[in-house]
């Protein structure tokens, strides 16, 4: 037998463009900052924490990030140090209760998207 390419259907990654108040963008920097594990320190100095700050809601025409469900689960360890970095309980779980329902709704993009002809599931 030859082998021969295959094409088993087409997969798709999600990103749902966002944009934070300014207040939780700074208290997961310094969250990520602070952080036990390398790779959550190193989103809050160039990766999704960075970008989400960098473009945080803090005006008029506030500017976006597009963030996928994985940018989002790592964000989501991140959040679970908040309460190490304020003593406001309810803003940490505010964020928390965000990064889940914004996880949720990228999930459900996603499993819509792998429904239409042609996906790999479909196939």
């Amino acid at each position: 037998m030859s082998a021969t390419p295959i094409q088993r259907g087409f997969e798709y990654e999600v990103r749902l463009a966002v944009s934070i108040p300014l207040t939780w963008a700074k208290l997961l920097k310094q969250a990520s900052e602070h952080h036990y594990d390398a790779r959550c320190r190193e989103i809050g100095k160039q990766g999704v924490i960075n970008a989400l700050y960098n473009t945080a809601l803090d005006g008029e025409w506030p500017s976006t990030h597009p963030v996928s469900f994985s940018d989002l689960n790592i964000v989501s360890k991140v959040a679970e140090q908040l309460h190490y970095h304020t003593d406001d309980r309810m803003l940490a779980l505010t964020i928390r209760a965000w990064l889940q329902d914004t996880m949720e709704t990228i999930e459900k993009q996603w499993a819509m998207c792998m429904k239409l002809p042609g996906s790999a599931e479909g196939v």
